[in-house]
């Protein structure tokens, strides 16, 4: 499990419960950290969220509780009734964090799971306006796709398994490294040569 933002004495251990709870509101707080070091001087302005949520363990009445995500935690949605599981540290339960792939249920009943991955990375990098951690990442994204291209196309050594390959694919594009069309064409050629 992963904790947004900065580590801490409460990072979730192994023994943080998994619970429902509800976004009951959000509020956006601004940082702003200046630096006028050695080369000169940078600012830099961030986000972040603090969700007021009602939690509702199991066999117990819900409670309020306040979470706090950092500007590099996951985009959220901004409706409240908004639904999503939340760890819950038993020692202390006003002490809540993110699993590492949060899933939030909408009012409405569609679902929403933030971008992860590089393309997240870049995604989230953009929003704030970082040129230079978008063109890093951006060509670190190139790289793992020529990588993954030349996984994908090399030739199947014997007893490996079409079925494997797919698996290993289908990863990829999880993951945002392949493209549903580079994902589609790679997937005739493994089909066809199976």
């Amino acid at each position: 499990m992963v904790r947004f933002g900065k580590r801490s004495a409460s990072t979730p251990g192994d023994d943080w419960i998994l619970t429902p709870a509800e976004i009951l509101e959000i509020k956006y707080g601004l940082v702003h950290n200046t630096n006028t070091g050695v080369g000169g001087g940078y600012e830099r302005s961030s986000a972040n969220k603090t969700l007021r949520l009602s939690v509702e363990p199991a066999g117990a009445a819900a409670y309020e509780a306040t979470l706090k995500v950092d500007r590099d935690g996951p985009s959220l949605p901004t409706a409240t009734g908004t639904r999503v599981q939340v760890l819950v540290d038993p020692s202390g339960p006003q002490r809540l964090a993110l699993p590492a792939d949060p899933t939030f249920t909408l009012p409405g009943g569609q679902t929403y799971q933030p971008t992860q991955g590089l393309a997240g990375a870049i995604a989230e990098a953009t929003r704030r306006g970082d040129a230079k951690e978008v063109m890093r990442l951006s060509a670190e994204l190139q790289q793992q796709t020529k990588d993954a291209q030349v996984a994908a196309t090399a030739p199947a050594p014997s007893g490996d398994d079409p079925l494997d390959r797919l698996e290993k694919l289908g990863k990829l594009r999880d993951s945002g490294v392949v493209s549903e069309q580079e994902f589609e064409t790679e997937k005739a050629k493994i089909l066809g040569g199976a």
